[in-house]
């Protein structure tokens, strides 16, 4: 008997373990390769299941305040050590994923402490060392499972949102943990029909706090659609303003095309050859210069192009720009204005921090590859920049509160559409590789 339930122990810790490193692995970028992070897994779901064995056989206790701290610190540590995090988001994702099992555990112990009082069956067997316990625990393992793939999914689509409340989550934790101090006095057999009327309280508690990040996230998203519409609206008003200077510059050049051509007839009746295609390539960038240039057949595309290249060569910065043609790009306007006005505001950016003797330069490249779109945009950076990070890091905005939210709408895009993005610093170039599904 005590063989089963030690080894029903054993299982139920492995899956809790594994049910909180899942959710740190679709919420954290990954620090090492797909193949090391299994080995970590499988080096820490054993540990803490080994852990959790000694602790029981030694302690003879079910329940341990002290074993729960010690095996969140460690899964914590392993995060750090796998994933691209701070320590104290790892410690605050894994106390909150233990103290929820613990919590549903806890409101479980007390229900069937009751239902067994009245029904006349021992009311400790499921919190003594019992087959009752045992099958217990394998059946909460098996639930949990699903359980874990299910949080998975749902963090996967919320993970910008939860990434903008780690402050608000702190306070969830701090007001949990003398809620799990006081309602964990049924593994001590006390007052269970007391505890039982306790649990409105804390549910109560519980659906305020989330309905007040929920209230915040909506804020949050509405201000950032807000700023969304009046992006699309200033880049559509600023590429017809761009549009219209263009027309109005070729129409005065049209206008004096008769001067042109008279001036072409002289320079080839009286000087050299030379001469006269020096001044037809001046007169034909002239007739280029503004245009409202097609580079990818998209036409919302195109307009932003042309709006932020005419910007780029404002600020003295040289643009090459290569493009498949993106006829049927499914990103909608919005996610068009937030990927590549951001990428190119960057870079602009970035060529205007150069030192002088720096040649300012922007290189776009678009590639189709089935219905995967491939973006590289490549720029220098000054020669203080030693980590690809530290670019995100800078800016040279006035308004240093809206630092940021450039990359956090481009990061958006590219969760919406099963990107990924990659940075790399050679020299002084600095170049983002983006891969995302656009057909």
């Amino acid at each position: 008997m005590i063989a089963f339930y030690y080894l029903c122990d054993c299982v139920n810790t492995a899956v809790r373990v594994w049910f909180s490193l899942q959710l740190a692995d679709v919420i954290f970028e990954p620090r090492l390769t797909k193949r090391k992070i299994r080995l970590g897994y499988v080096f820490t779901i054993g540990f803490i299941t080994l852990l959790q064995f000694a602790n029981s056989y030694l302690s003879h206790n079910t329940f341990s305040n002290n074993m729960l701290i010690i095996m969140v610190f460690i899964i914590a540590v392993v995060n750090i050590l796998l994933y691209e995090c701070k320590m104290r988001h790892c410690f605050c994702l894994n106390i909150l994923s233990w103290l929820a099992l613990t919590f549903i555990d806890f409101f479980v112990q007390i229900c069937a402490w009751l239902i067994f009082e009245r029904v006349g069956i021992k009311v400790d067997s499921l919190i003594s060392f019992s087959i009752q316990r045992g099958i217990y625990l394998v059946i909460c393992a098996l639930l949990l499972v699903p359980m874990g793939f299910s949080l998975r999914r749902c963090f996967a689509q919320r993970r910008e949102d939860i990434f903008r409340f780690w402050k608000q989550s702190g306070f969830i934790v701090l007001f949990s943990l003398p809620c799990m101090i006081y309602f964990q006095r049924i593994y001590l057999r006390m007052g269970s029909q007391k505890l039982f009327y306790r649990w409105w309280l804390f549910f109560s508690s519980i659906a305020l706090i989330f309905f007040g990040l929920e209230i915040c996230m909506l804020k949050k998203r509405l201000k950032e659609e807000k700023r969304m519409y009046y992006m699309n609206a200033k880049m559509l008003e600023d590429g017809y303003q761009c549009v219209l200077k263009g027309y109005r510059e070729k129409l005065v050049l049209m206008h004096d095309v008769k001067n042109h051509i008279r001036m072409l007839y002289t320079l080839l009746s009286e000087e050299p050859r030379e001469e006269c295609q020096l001044y037809i390539t001046q007169l034909t960038s002239e007739l280029q210069k503004n245009g409202n240039m097609v580079w990818t057949n998209h036409n919302v595309l195109d307009l932003l192009l042309n709006l932020k290249f005419q910007e780029a060569d404002d600020a003295k910065i040289r643009v090459c720009c290569k493009s498949d043609d993106l006829r049927g790009l499914k990103l909608d306007s919005f996610e068009i204005c937030a990927l590549f006005a951001n990428l190119i505001d960057n870079a602009v950016e970035a060529n205007i921090r150069c030192p002088e003797e720096v040649e300012k330069k922007i290189e776009l490249i678009c590639r189709k590859q089935g219905n995967i779109l491939a973006i590289s945009i490549s720029n220098p950076v000054g020669n203080d920049i030693k980590n690809p990070d530290l670019i995100f890091c800078q800016t040279t905005k006035q308004d240093k509160s809206s630092h940021g939210l450039g990359m956090i709408s481009i990061k958006k895009v590219l969760d919406n559409h099963a990107g990924y993005m990659k940075v790399n610093l050679r020299n002084i170039w600095f170049n983002i590789l983006i891969y995302l599904d656009g057909f």
